[in-house]
């Protein structure tokens, strides 16, 4: 997805820091408009229920 500048127009550019996790910014080049960070998202979540294998299901039992 290519967002445009609320500014000007002009295509805005993701910037991301190299960092864990990664903090991303848009930046349009043409006016020098910056968007406010996204939130970092969470690296990690447990299994879905649905994946789980049935040996798991039948120890809970």
């Amino acid at each position: 997805m290519q967002y445009l500048c609320p500014k000007c127009g002009g295509f805005m550019q993701i910037i991301s820091t190299a960092s864990i996790p990664a903090i991303t910014t848009y930046t349009c080049f043409n006016c020098g408009y910056k968007s406010k960070p996204d939130k970092p998202t969470t690296m990690y979540m447990t299994l879905p229920k649905e994946l789980w294998s049935d040996e798991e299901d039948e120890d809970e039992i």
